[in-house]
């Protein structure tokens, strides 16, 4: 077994090892739980939110956090991978302390030496609610300090009065802040908790809270405020946004994926495109040691056959790079084209993306081969196992939506799926697990 794994119990328990592992920099992390309450692989979506979004070191440190969660025989293991907005240099400056006195004190000694900058993590504000926690680590965390007057003019520093509240006006440039009712304040008695105020934040950040709100373990999707002020700091994307949390709901309804056996003859829904502007995308599975397909990955290929068969003039990408561990000449992509030219598919309607190694870089190279490539593809159906379907639906949709707010005009649609009959299931991702790698995906925008 792992000895650096974190082991877990209970929910505070994973939510302070995500903080332990934020708290050390870490990259990455394996975190066991052996006999956990309840569902861990559906509160772990909750801790990931509430780490990068709910908490002052998150806020502050964290861009977005991945995970994956699996039961291994009798227990539990979660690999967390961690993405940073801050540099470890501005990670080491961060002084813990606490209370107002320990603020005034560090905040002086910062003059007194002229430092251009000073980084709190304060304690001491624990009754504070989630909302006022991200409005303190947005005004007081991280301060920028500059002196308007000669260095040696400047006087010793005195110490600091407490500030008498005043309200702060807000430029005319700055979107209003959106109002937010927190439903986990809702009382039995039908009465509803007073509204509490988005902060202003940067587009990034309204995304990455736009995509955890829809996560709230109070089952509340309380993303709209967000997409309310997105759509204040940047319409194009508002838009967008709006169009891909619609989407997502589409995806996770009931019917949405059509579940087939491998190689049903007609899989996908009738009257498509009929010429060259449609494309079969056929997400890939990893391939044994020696570089051949496993079982699950034939049956993908004999249903993207199908596909094929149906509609002659369509292009079929084949997505998946090298996941052979002994021979990492082959690419998942490049043995499915060869299997699928040597079932009587023309080389010539094959387009083979062989760079990525999961679902979420499945749609990003398979858009900029699209778009950079083949502008003619205007629509895509998707093809992969059936438990597999509705994320990479959402994954490429949401890739396909932000792209157009880059290059302008209409934007490539995925307009069918079928999933080939594998587990029974038409959606083996949880909305926590969507949400992780939807934020993983679109971080970088358009690009």
């Amino acid at each position: 077994e792992n000895e650096d794994a974190l082991v877990i119990s209970d929910y505070d328990s994973l939510v302070s090892a995500l903080l332990y592992l934020v708290s050390s920099g870490e990259p990455e992390g394996l975190i066991r739980s052996y006999s956990y309450p309840g569902s861990v692989s559906d509160e772990v979506a909750d801790a990931v939110y509430q780490v990068a979004k709910r908490t002052p070191l998150g806020s502050f440190a964290v861009d977005y956090i991945t995970y994956e969660c699996v039961q291994v025989v009798s227990y539990y293991e979660i690999t967390v991978g961690i993405t940073y907005s801050k540099s470890p240099e501005e990670m080491d400056a961060l002084i813990t302390t606490r209370g107002e006195n320990a603020i005034r004190t560090r905040v002086a000694s910062a003059l007194e030496h002229y430092a251009p900058s000073l980084s709190l993590y304060v304690y001491g504000y624990e009754d504070l609610e989630p909302e006022e926690w991200e409005i303190l680590e947005a005004e007081e965390a991280e301060e920028e300090i500059t002196y308007d007057i000669p260095e040696d003019e400047i006087p010793s520093p005195t110490p600091l009065a407490t500030p008498t509240p005043e309200a702060t006006p807000t430029p005319e440039a700055t979107p209003t802040p959106v109002p937010v009712t927190n439903p986990s304040n809702d009382g039995d008695n039908g009465e509803t908790a007073a509204p509490t105020q988005v902060p202003i934040m940067s587009a990034s950040k309204l995304v990455s809270n736009i995509i955890y709100s829809k996560t709230s373990k109070s089952n509340h999707d309380n993303s709209q405020p967000y997409l309310d002020q997105l759509c204040q700091v940047s319409p194009a994307e508002g838009e967008a946004w709006t169009d891909i949390m619609n989407y997502w709901d589409e995806i996770n309804s009931q019917g949405f994926v059509k579940i087939v056996e491998a190689g049903q003859a007609n899989p996908l829904p009738e009257a498509l495109p009929a010429d060259n502007s449609l494309c079969i995308v056929v997400l890939g599975y990893a391939l044994n040691s020696d570089g051949s397909m496993r079982n699950e990955l034939v049956m993908r290929c004999q249903t993207a056959l199908a596909c094929a068969q149906q509609y002659p003039n369509a292009y079929v990408l084949v997505s998946g790079g090298p996941t052979a561990s002994g021979n990492k000449n082959i690419t998942e992509g490049g043995a499915m084209a060869a299997w699928l030219e040597a079932n009587g598919v023309d080389p010539g309607r094959i387009i083979i993306e062989g760079r990525s190694m999961s679902t979420g870089s499945n749609a990003v190279y398979s858009y900029r081969i699209l778009r950079d490539q083949y502008p003619q593809v205007r629509s895509v159906v998707l093809t992969t196992s059936d438990y597999h379907v509705a994320l990479g639906c959402l994954l490429y949709q949401a890739k396909f939506r932000l792209g157009a707010t880059v290059t302008g005009g209409n934007p490539i649609k995925v307009i069918g799926n079928c999933g080939t009959r594998v587990s029974g299931s038409s959606n083996g991702y949880s909305v926590g697990s969507q949400a992780s790698w939807l934020n993983n995906v679109t971080s970088g925008g358009g690009n």
